[in-house]
């Protein structure tokens, strides 16, 4: 008994001296980070932002997911925040007749012990921040990593500090500030575009264009009982027109219905990353000969956003992992910087 209480104590030790750096305080790497502080590792995690931030409203969590937040210990307080749609509704891209409908509420609870959500993105994003920080994961926002400067013998990445949050201890370089963490593994969760991926593949990581363009627009509950799409929101389900070259998702968060519509990005001009303002009129185009409550919330909708949908480009990686002998620091990839994963 009393050699089983040493070798627990012995890997708690190793574990709260051994150091993980997450590159990326977004979904991933802050779900990352309160899965190794309750597994007691060292977190620290550095993204480039100065505040949180998310392109889109929505996210749909299937029951992996859900397992996954389960799993985290994170689950309830999402739930709190979440909708749990009654089912999958495939309608009519024409008419709008529903066409097919898959049980999710309570079938998905019933069957796998995890429910099946919806929830703005903010919202999770905040709570894992939270949920992070409570924890004792270490969160510097406004730093920027320099995947390129890692070193591995030493066992440092280093970091620019913005100058207005930067701390006392940090060395002043030509008016940045920059700041070396110590580190035994990086975790990128850098995103689509990222360093660490253009690292390990020896050069820059070029997005590559997919021909779809993700358009997303909000509608006020109340509004959408004013124009009569009660059945669109009550219950809350997912809903799904399926078209000629297009998609359009519709579904209910706390206090608003989040529509995303994807086409062909054949008429954008050049490939742009983030998001951008939506041309209405283009829009209304594209979809004029779908369902008559898709024209009612195409123009009745707020929040009109769009974006490219990318690929990682060309270049597949051997690994996603770097480590060699002898090195004090190994860098993983994992999330969109790994395998870039699109809405559908």
């Amino acid at each position: 008994m009393a050699s089983s209480e040493q070798a627990a104590t012995s890997s708690t030790g190793f574990r709260s001296q051994f150091r993980v750096v997450i590159v990326g305080a977004g979904l991933v790497g802050l779900l990352l980070a309160i899965v190794l502080r309750r597994a007691e590792y060292h977190v620290v995690v550095v993204d480039k932002d100065g505040e949180l931030k998310e392109i889109g409203a929505g996210i749909i969590l299937p029951a992996n997911a859900c397992r996954a937040l389960d799993q985290a210990g994170v689950l309830g307080k999402v739930q709190s925040h979440a909708v749990a749609p009654k089912a999958w509704v495939s309608h009519s891209y024409r008419q709008g007749a529903i066409l097919g409908r898959m049980e999710l509420d309570p079938y998905i609870q019933d069957h796998y012990n995890v429910p099946f959500l919806v929830i703005h993105r903010p919202d999770l994003r905040r709570i894992l921040f939270e949920e992070a920080r409570a924890r004792g994961a270490y969160i510097h926002l406004a730093t920027t990593a320099d995947v390129h400067r890692l070193d591995f013998t030493g066992g440092f990445i280093h970091a620019t500090v913005a100058e207005e949050v930067a701390k006392a201890t940090c060395n002043s370089n030509e008016g940045r500030r920059e700041r070396p963490f110590p580190a035994d593994l990086v975790f990128a969760a850098d995103g689509q575009q990222s360093e660490a991926r253009a690292f390990l593949a020896g050069h820059s990581n070029q997005p590559v264009p997919t021909g779809k363009m993700v358009n997303r627009i909000l509608i006020g509950i109340d509004r959408m009982r004013e124009l009569g799409l009660e059945d669109l929101i009550d219950p809350p389900c997912i809903h799904t027109w399926l078209g000629p070259g297009s998609l359009a998702v519709g579904y209910l968060l706390k206090d608003v219905f989040n529509f995303v519509l994807a086409c062909s990005s054949e008429t954008e001009a050049e490939v742009f990353l983030g998001p951008r303002e939506v041309d209405e009129e283009e829009l209304r185009t594209v979809f004029q000969d779908w369902d008559p409550r898709i024209q009612s919330l195409v123009e009745n909708g707020h929040g009109y956003l769009k974006w490219l949908l990318l690929d990682n480009g060309h270049t597949e990686l051997s690994s996603w992992v770097h480590t060699a002998e002898g090195d004090k620091l190994s860098l993983a990839l994992t999330g969109d910087a790994a395998h870039a994963i699109g809405p559908y």
